[in-house]
């Protein structure tokens, strides 16, 4: 949350620096302008803004914090009585703030790159430099660097509760099994993050998570939906809606970005 929070505020400093009018940034977020380009980095702004590993991330965390319906004795097993909220107020917060951190990262990049080609780091980079000088350049390296981080981890913790979910193995992160699993996919992560034309590759794997959202979100909604394994807690019309509303989203993006 600490590096989240730092990208979070580089963000708006850019934008501030930069002089972006508010209202027309808010506009073209609802009503972007569109060309047959836009289809692929849109499916991979959803991909990379609800990835299937988040998805699974969050229902390991949820495991993590206490909370499980066992359906054979039709009981919630609780550690502490409140963890079910807390998790809503965590998982609400971590929305909103990744909503808005994607407008200002989107916002920045459309001020300062105007368009341009990126075939590498520097050609992000550069335009900081040029419109906010050395101490731009410093902050969005810090943003850049942080984010990496984050996302190293978040990964790692999502590729072992799905690996494990997978395998029926119950595991918490407490337990040395899981820290090595997870020590295991953040080198596998790190040294993927070394290979060539890795900006290519970066928005072609967020296209892929948009493409495969579908096939982790619709599995979910029906269990979720599933008074025998959800109790009480089982999914609404006010969540599958939007869900499904997500996954029709995904899809005809992705058939637009296959059209001609």
């Amino acid at each position: 949350m600490f590096l989240v929070t730092i990208i979070f505020f580089v963000y708006f400093y850019f934008l501030l620096e930069s002089g972006v009018p508010l209202p027309k940034m808010f506009y073209y977020t609802i009503v972007p302008p569109l060309n047959q380009r836009s289809f692929y980095y849109a499916e991979a702004i959803i991909g990379a803004s609800i990835m299937p590993t988040y998805i699974v991330l969050h229902s390991g965390l949820v495991y993590e914090k206490g909370w499980i319906h066992h359906h054979q004795k039709e009981i919630d097993v609780l550690l502490e009585k409140d963890n079910i909220a807390k998790e809503r107020v965590d998982s609400i917060f971590s929305l909103l703030m990744g909503t808005v951190l994607n407008i200002a990262v989107i916002a920045s990049a459309a001020i300062l790159i105007k368009g341009g080609i990126i075939n590498s780091f520097s050609d992000i980079a550069t335009p900081f430099f040029y419109k906010l000088g050395g101490f731009g350049l410093g902050l969005f390296s810090l943003a850049f660097a942080f984010a990496g981080i984050a996302a190293i981890m978040t990964v790692g913790l999502g590729s072992v509760y799905n690996t494990f979910g997978f395998l029926g193995i119950e595991e918490r992160m407490s337990k040395r099994g899981f820290r090595l699993a997870f020590v295991v996919f953040i080198t596998i992560a790190g040294f993927a993050s070394l290979l060539p034309n890795s900006i290519q590759i970066m928005v072609l794997t967020q296209y892929l998570n948009g493409v495969l959202l579908p096939f982790v979100v619709v599995p979910l909604i029906l269990i979720a939906r599933d008074e025998k394994v959800m109790g009480k807690n089982r999914l609404g019309k006010a969540t599958t809606i939007p869900a499904l509303a997500t996954i029709l989203l995904t899809t005809s993006l992705f058939i637009m970005s296959l059209l001609p």
